[in-house]
């Protein structure tokens, strides 16, 4: 599952902590890297569209939704406080001249 996050415009850094439940569950984390426009993505492995719940954290703050983050699929946005499945952020392209 990819999983894409827009933070808080004052986070520098983002690292994605998830919970499988694929198999009994598994706690694990990966750091995020920058995609575009404010968001960042990270792939959660093995996944099978199976469940996932998710958290986020800067370091020192975090986004855990009141740990209602879930995710099902084989992507999710995460921005806003919402989880959307199944979408992919519509990130513009532009070539500099």
């Amino acid at each position: 599952m990819t999983v894409w996050y827009r933070p808080d415009s004052s986070w520098k850094k983002t690292e994605l902590y998830y919970r499988t439940f694929v198999g009994g569950e598994s706690l694990s984390s990966v750091a995020m890297e920058k995609a575009c426009c404010g968001w960042y993505k990270a792939v959660v492995p093995d996944s099978k569209g199976g469940k996932v719940r998710l958290a986020f954290t800067d370091g020192s703050e975090w986004d855990t939704g009141g740990m209602r983050y879930y995710a099902t699929g084989d992507s999710a946005a995460v921005a806003g406080g919402q989880v959307i499945a199944d979408v992919t952020p519509n990130c513009v392209a532009t070539t500099k001249q």
